[in-house]
């Protein structure tokens, strides 16, 4: 951890972009580290850290593990992280986790066990935990992040 800290002070890089930070904090995530291989937040008493390991950006979300997703590119973590977080509020409010939503395409999903993977793509590759986080990568695949943003809502 202190290493992380220091690479947060010296260094400029981050692994999440500004925009994502912003949409995570819009939806009252609060971040305690941001380097350039780790961000952790919290967000509705829950620990989550999105860790970059190699290529993949790995989201535990506070309960343990295994991760609930891991993701590539860094820009489709993104996406569903902004997704996530924005899900999560929507139900602390009595609302639907995800609102309606027209489908787009997205990468193939193959279902092992528990866990959910993206076949065939050569642009994003994904391990979903079972449930909401595959629902949430079905909402966001196609969708920047102010779409996600605007169509998740407040």
């Amino acid at each position: 951890m202190a290493d992380l800290r220091r690479r947060e002070r010296e260094s400029d890089k981050r692994l999440l972009s500004p925009a994502c930070v912003d949409a995570l904090a819009h939806y009252g995530a609060r971040v305690d580290l941001h380097a350039d291989a780790v961000c952790d937040f919290s967000h509705a008493g829950k620990e989550w850290s999105a860790q970059l390991h190699d290529t993949m950006v790995v989201v535990y979300d506070g309960q343990g593990v295994p991760p609930i997703g891991s993701l590539r590119p860094i820009s489709a973590a993104e996406q569903w992280l902004v997704g996530m977080i924005g899900a999560a509020t929507r139900t602390e409010r009595g609302l639907p986790a995800l609102p309606a939503f027209d489908a787009r395409p997205v990468p193939e999903l193959r279902r092992q066990r528990d866990k959910w993977f993206s076949l065939g793509s050569a642009t994003v590759t994904v391990n979903l935990a079972d449930g909401l986080p595959v629902e949430v990568f079905r909402f966001v695949s196609g969708r920047s992040l102010p779409e996600i943003r605007a169509a998740i809502g407040q």
